[in-house]
């Protein structure tokens, strides 16, 4: 059978499943680092032609046969072996983000004797209410939309998670960090509960020590003025609608666990129409769970949430110099005063003997962190305060009083 012209047939067929060997120089160590000047990843590398791959990368695939192919496999390859050095050395570097990975600029790989290196350019944001500029002009809400095109970014109260985690990456000054703070209290709950990727960003934030403004920081406007507010303030809202989600508790549970956490911070409460710390605050919500109240009717079991806000409302902060053996003392001092301050406490009987059934659950059955207490201590309150006569009546008001605050809190009137 004859063959076309200036057609010969090859006596060795190409194995499709071969791996295209390595032809490179050695190894160097390959040094990356922000523009000013601080080492942010590190990993050994080989030059592949004009581009340079990860000296632990898998050999470059059969099917790049072009020099361009090959260049933007590689270039790929080493990004991906520093994102993950970046995210090993800083926790926070959001790893997950796709369109933040695709916009952070690489220069070009220097040889300098035995060692390369290269900088690293991350893209420019802004924050809402902190950039002179404001600009509305995009607010990532699903990575999976990310089409490539260069945007400016806001990181505000529309951001997702994912994009929230960038900012707080790139925050510098604690105004970014504010802004932070009140995008985190405007997520969704219902969201996070449908979306791992989102919560595990929200949770990872919460463990940051960057996230430095949890106690303190300016809310959103109101009618023109800002005002103090804390994160917990932020997550508890008028309705408590957001206790029927677990990211609530999960993202509570994470606030709980911070070492610097101190919820004597004040804020603004729509239930009691006043400012109030974050303990009161608590205290409030665990009434209105332990009285089975109106308000807080849920459509899961009230005992979580319940427990929750009774752990943050005798949580005692770490920084606050308390020896071992007056903890007890100052834990039922704390909720005495609670008792005492609270109107819906002296509102039904049955919430003493509540309380003293889940200060026991909160320290055998479901030990949650609580700062400086121990379950012993909190048994040996839960003692103390069994010992301890009732709660002081409170001073009684008129009702045109009554009614004259509570139109008040309704319409913000009372709000500072």
């Amino acid at each position: 059978m004859g063959h076309l012209p200036g057609w010969e047939p090859s006596e060795r067929t190409p194995d499709a499943l071969s791996l295209v060997p390595y032809t490179g120089g050695p190894a160097v160590p390959l040094n990356v680092y922000k523009m000013s000047g601080h080492l942010v990843a590190q990993c050994n590398a080989r030059k592949w032609g004009n581009a340079w791959l990860p000296e632990d990368s898998l050999p470059v695939p059969p099917g790049l046969c072009r020099q361009g192919d090959i260049s933007n496999w590689c270039d790929r390859e080493l990004r991906r072996r520093l994102f993950e050095d970046m995210h090993e050395r800083d926790p926070d570097f959001p790893v997950r983000v796709r369109w933040f990975l695709e916009a952070i600029h690489m220069t070009g790989v220097e040889l300098q004797g035995d060692t390369a290196m290269c900088t690293v350019v991350f893209p420019s944001i802004q924050y809402e209410g902190v950039s002179a500029d404001q600009v509305f002009s995009i607010q990532w809400r699903d990575d999976d939309d990310y089409d490539g095109v260069s945007r400016q970014v806001v990181i505000g109260r529309w951001s997702d998670a994912g994009s929230i985690a960038v900012g707080l990456y790139l925050s510098s000054t604690q105004d970014q960090r504010q802004c932070i703070a009140r995008g985190l209290c405007k997520l969704s709950m219902c969201m996070l509960d449908d979306n791992n990727s989102a919560l595990n960003h929200v949770l990872q934030m919460m463990q940051s020590p960057r996230l430095s403004v949890v106690n303190c920081f300016k809310d959103y406007p109101y009618k023109g003025v800002e005002y103090d507010t804390s994160f917990l303030h932020g997550l508890i809202t008028e309705h408590g609608k957001r206790w029927n989600y677990p990211a609530l508790l999960k993202i509570l549970h994470a606030l709980l666990s911070r070492t610097d956490i101190d919820f004597n911070s004040k804020g603004w409460s729509w239930q009691k129409g006043e400012t109030v710390s974050g303990r009161q605050l608590a205290f409030v919500e665990w009434c209105l769970f332990a009285g089975e109240s109106r308000r807080r009717q849920l459509w899961v079991d009230p005992v979580l949430p319940r427990l929750y806000s009774l752990a943050v409302a005798i949580h005692l902060p770490e920084a606050q110099e308390a020896p071992q053996h007056t903890r007890p003392e100052t834990l039922a001092a704390n909720l005495r005063k609670l008792m005492d301050d609270e109107p819906l406490f002296h509102q039904q009987c049955m919430l003493r003997a509540r309380l003293a059934g889940d200060l026991a659950a909160l320290a055998e059955a479901r030990p949650l962190p609580c700062g400086l207490l121990t379950p012993e201590d909190i048994g040996s309150a839960c003692h103390l305060l069994s010992e301890m006569p009732g709660p002081r009546p409170l001073p009684r008001r008129g009702r045109w009083q009554r009614m004259d605050a509570t139109v008040k809190a309704q319409k913000g009137i009372l709000r500072p």
